[in-house]
C-alpha cells in the first residue's frame, strides 16, 4: 500500500495555495470581501482537517459542499484541488505519514502505516500456548497415550507447532494493522460461544468435548481474521467486541446464578449472551473507535466494580448473606464500575482505521410518491 510522507507546512501550503490543475495555475481573482454564497464559513477548514487526519472520504465530503455552494473563484480552485486528490488517496488506499510530535487541531494523526503493532502480536502469540495445548492433548488422545511422554511430548510438539506457525504468519512484520487483535478475538469469542454448547452436545468424551473446542476456536479466528480483512478493524474495535462478549458472559452468568437456574437454562442464558454481546460490540465499536489500552481501562472498571461491590456485601452481611442477593450486587457492581469508567475515559484517543477497504456500504432512502424507498449504497 502506498505511503505518502506529508509535513504539517506542506499541507498548510497546500491547501491554500495549490492552483485547480498541475497544467494551469489559477490566479486568485477574488477580493477579499467575497465569501462563499451558501457554504458555511467553517466548512472549507473542516475538510481540511479531516484532509490533514488522512479522513479522504470526510474530507472529499466537505469539500464538495462547497463546490455547491458556488465558492469564491479562489477558495473554489482550492477546494477542487483538494477534493481530487483525497478522491485519488482513498481509491488507492494512500495514507499521510506526520513525523513525530506534529498534530492536527488536537489530534495526533490517524491514518499510519498499515502494519501491525507489537502491542497485538504480544497476545497473539499469546494464544499459541493454549491452543497448541489443546492440540497436543488431542494428539495424545488419538494416539491413546498410556505414558507420561506420550503426553508430553505431544503437547510440546503442538505448542511449538503453533507457535511456529504464528511466527511464519508474521515474517517480516507483514500482517496489517488489526489483524492479529482480530484473530484473538475472534477465537476467544469462538471458544465462549463452545463452551455452552458442550452442554447441550451431552458428551462424555474429552477427546471429543476438546475436538469441538479446537473446532470453534479456530472458526472463530478465521472469522476475525475475515472481519479485519472486510472492514479494516482497528485493534481497539476487536478488542471491545471481544471484552463486550466477555462481559455479557459474565453479567448473564451471575443473573442465572442469581436466579439459580438449571444447567440447560445457564448454558442457554450464556449463549444467549455472548451473542448479544459480540453483537452490540460489532455494531458499536466503529462509531466509538476505542485503543487497546482504553479497553483495557474498561475491562479494569467493570472487574473493580463488581469485586468492590460484591466484596462490600459479603463482608458486611458476613455468613448471613444470601448468595442470589450477592450475585445481583456483583452484577451491578460490573455495570457501574464500566460505565464510571467509560464516563473517566471518554477523552481518550481513538483508534481510526488505517487502510481504506473494498467493503464500504450505508443505508439509503429515497422520497416517492405515497411512501420511500430503503436501499443499501457502497463499495463491494
Amino acid at each position: 500500500m502506498p505511503s505518502i510522507r506529508f509535513l504539517l507546512p506542506a499541507l498548510a501550503t497546500l491547501a491554500f495555495s495549490l492552483p485547480a490543475s498541475a497544467d494551469e495555475p489559477v490566479a486568485a481573482t477574488a477580493s477579499p470581501a467575497e465569501t462563499p454564497a451558501q457554504a458555511e464559513p467553517s466548512t472549507f477548514d473542516q475538510g481540511v482537517e479531516a484532509f490533514a487526519r488522512g479522513q479522504f472520504q470526510e474530507a472529499r465530503a466537505f469539500f464538495d459542499v462547497v463546490l455547491k455552494a458556488r465558492a469564491s473563484a479562489d477558495e473554489g480552485a482550492r477546494a477542487k484541488a483538494l477534493r481530487d486528490l483525497a478522491d485519488r488517496y482513498m481509491r488507492t488506499g494512500a495514507h499521510l505519514v506526520f513525523p513525530a510530535g506534529n498534530a492536527v487541531a488536537g489530534k495526533a494523526p490517524a491514518n499510519l502505516p498499515d502494519e501491525r503493532t507489537d502491542d497485538e502480536i504480544v497476545q497473539y502469540y499469546l494464544l499459541s500456548v493454549p491452543y497448541g495445548l489443546g492440540i497436543g492433548v488431542y494428539a495424545s488422545m488419538l494416539a491413546k497415550a498410556d505414558s507420561p511422554a506420550g503426553i508430553v511430548f505431544p503437547v510440546l510438539a503442538g505448542i511449538g507447532l503453533a507457535a511456529g506457525a504464528m511466527a511464519y504468519a508474521d515474517h517480516g512484520n507483514t500482517r496489517p494493522y488489526g489483524e492479529p487483535q482480530a484473530i484473538v478475538s475472534g477465537a476467544l469469542v469462538g471458544m465462549q460461544l463452545a463452551l455452552p454448547m458442550l452442554h447441550y452436545a451431552d458428551s462424555s468424551s474429552a477427546k471429543e468435548n476438546i475436538g469441538y473446542l479446537l473446532g470453534a476456536v479456530t472458526l472463530g479466528g478465521a472469522a476475525g481474521l475475515g472481519a479485519n480483512h472486510a472492514w479494516g478493524t482497528t485493534p481497539g474495535e476487536m478488542s471491545f467486541v471481544g471484552s463486550s462478549a466477555l462481559w455479557a458472559n459474565v453479567l448473564g452468568a451471575l443473573g442465572s446464578a442469581a436466579g439459580r437456574a438449571s444447567g440447560d437454562t445457564y448454558a442457554a442464558v450464556s449463549l444467549a449472551s455472548v451473542a448479544a454481546g459480540t453483537a452490540v460490540g460489532a455494531l458499536y465499536a466503529r462509531e466509538l473507535s476505542p485503543s487497546i489500552a482504553h479497553v483495557r481501562y474498561l475491562d479494569f472498571g467493570a472487574l473493580a466494580g463488581g469485586i468492590a461491590l460484591g466484596g462490600l456485601y459479603f463482608g458486611l452481611t458476613g455468613s448471613s448473606g444470601n448468595a442470589e442477593v450477592g450475585a445481583i450486587v456483583a452484577g451491578v457492581g460490573v455495570i457501574g464500575g464500566g460505565i464510571a469508567t467509560a464516563i473517566f475515559t471518554k477523552g481518550m484517543r481513538r483508534d481510526e482505521p488505517r487502510r481504506a477497504t473494498a467493503f464500504q456500504w450505508s443505508p439509503t432512502i429515497t422520497p416517492t410518491a405515497g411512501g420511500a424507498t430503503l436501499g443499501i449504497g457502497g463499495t463491494f
